[in-house]
């Protein structure tokens, strides 16, 4: 028999952001889908998990905005794994060639 409030598996991003989120609210009955101004916090505790989440996956370019505008597990993982993943095959600055020989400019 299923559990309607049965917890879908967790991504190891959604793992994280829920072991900080019971850390700073204090709770372990929080789902992924769960807002997290409905399980009890309030702006100066988003800050706090905020900071915990940027300083976890090395995000400092999340932006506070993304915790206030998604404060739910799933859309904030998502957001960090896309973040993650252009921060992984970022492009880099390479030399191009200019017109002629032996010139180059950086792009």
């Amino acid at each position: 028999m299923k559990i309607e409030n049965e917890n879908p598996t967790f991504t190891p991003t959604e793992k994280m952001i829920y072991s900080i989120w019971c850390d700073i609210l204090k709770i372990k009955d929080i789902l992924k889908t769960d807002n997290f101004f409905n399980k009890g916090g309030y702006s100066l505790l988003a800050v706090k998990a905020f900071n915990k989440i940027k300083a976890a996956f090395n995000v400092d370019d999340l932006e506070m905005r993304v915790f206030f505008d998604s404060p739910r597990i799933e859309d904030l993982a998502e957001a960090i794994d896309i973040l993650l993943i252009k921060k992984k095959y970022s492009i880099q600055k390479y030399p191009i060639p200019e017109k002629g020989i032996g010139t180059y400019k950086t792009i």
